[in-house]
């Protein structure tokens, strides 16, 4: 089962964004900023700035993936992947680091974060019950396991 992130962990990843100035590159203009204050969600503002920003644009009309050129979608992705166990948590900062081409100190402070937020470890255990679910190896909450044939005969 594929997991994205919830919207505290959206909110968590605006955060990021805002705290370490991520996206000050992409130009702000006043129609932008107006539509952003209307928009409810990570992924709202994402579209909104990759239809507003020229360099986005430009870099969407190449074909080349938006967490390239959007950090916010760069980090998006990457928590996405950690929760849903593609990258471990030590890999976290080499992405980081390589996606938002920014300083290893920040990176690490980043990835420091990111692995101890409480949201990230809870969908990350939450997707762990899930596979163990789904793999049967523990039944899920509320769920009986079924008995074999030999115990339902007796």
């Amino acid at each position: 089962m594929f997991k994205k992130p919830s919207i505290a962990l959206q909110k968590f990843i605006e955060g990021l964004i805002a705290d370490y100035g991520l996206e000050k590159d992409i130009l702000i203009s006043p129609a932008l900023e107006k539509e952003l204050g209307r928009a409810g969600s990570l992924k709202e503002k994402m579209f909104l700035k990759s239809v507003y920003d020229e360099n986005i644009k430009k870099h969407l009309a190449l074909k080349k993936p938006l967490e390239d050129v959007l950090p916010s979608f760069a980090l998006y992705k990457i928590i996405e992947k950690t929760i849903n166990k593609e990258v471990g948590l030590n890999e976290i900062k080499k992405l980081i680091e390589e996606k938002l081409k920014i300083s290893p100190e920040q990176a690490e402070e980043i990835s420091q974060k990111i692995s101890h937020n409480d949201f990230v470890i809870k969908e990350m255990e939450a997707m762990e019950k899930e596979e163990e679910a789904e793999d049967g190896s523990a039944p899920a909450a509320g769920q009986i396991k079924p008995k074999g044939l030999n115990q339902e005969l007796l």
